[in-house]
């Protein structure tokens, strides 16, 4: 009990001499206080927090529309692979009943529901189907094709990422504004 209560005492001793500020200690406190009441304290000045917010703003503005664009261009690499399994799907169709489907159906790939969206074409002998990249790009293949326009991919007029995107993957231009969509061909 004794050893514990000079243990104590000895903690307490130790506690209140660490508050204790010596007088050079209170100087400089004093200084300190000193300097930050008057401006002299350490740290940034307006001016400089201005220069590093417009330095992010520019940064920003020019690597936010190149990453719209990747961001599109990944999704119309998706929207390519499901096209291309569309179409080798309606090829299997044709070479096992004669023609293609008119059913989405009928093919032998499984989609999640409605991330596809496939019409009878006018002919009634092959389905026309459309894939939503995004609000500005859709991407389209037509597995009886007229001429070379068996897929498409479609930019709004007014996109120029969506127009990029369909651009960056060798897409010529061969139809603008309609419906307000400048008409791509993909390879």
């Amino acid at each position: 009990m004794k050893k514990l209560s000079k243990v104590v005492l000895k903690l307490l001793k130790h506690k209140i001499s660490s508050l204790y500020v010596p007088n050079k200690n209170r100087e400089d406190a004093e200084q300190k206080h000193f300097s930050m009441a008057h401006g002299f304290a350490k740290g940034f000045t307006l001016i400089e927090l201005l220069v590093v917010v417009l330095i992010i703003g520019i940064l920003s503005a020019v690597a936010l529309p190149q990453y719209q664009v990747a961001v599109l261009k990944s999704r119309t690499t998706q929207g390519m692979i499901t096209l291309n399994a569309i179409d080798k799907a309606q090829q299997e169709y044709k070479l096992a009943n004669g023609d293609y489907t008119t059913d989405l159906d009928n093919l032998s790939i499984q989609f999640e529901p409605g991330s596809v969206g496939c019409y009878p074409v006018s002919d009634g002998n092959s389905l026309y189907c459309q894939i939503r990249i995004s609000a500005d790009l859709l991407m389209e293949i037509d597995p009886a094709p007229i001429g070379d326009t068996k897929r498409r991919c479609l930019a709004k007029t007014d996109s120029s990422a969506a127009n990029r995107a369909c651009k960056s993957f060798g897409g010529r231009n061969y139809e603008s504004a309609r419906w307000g969509y400048n008409y791509y061909t993909m390879p």
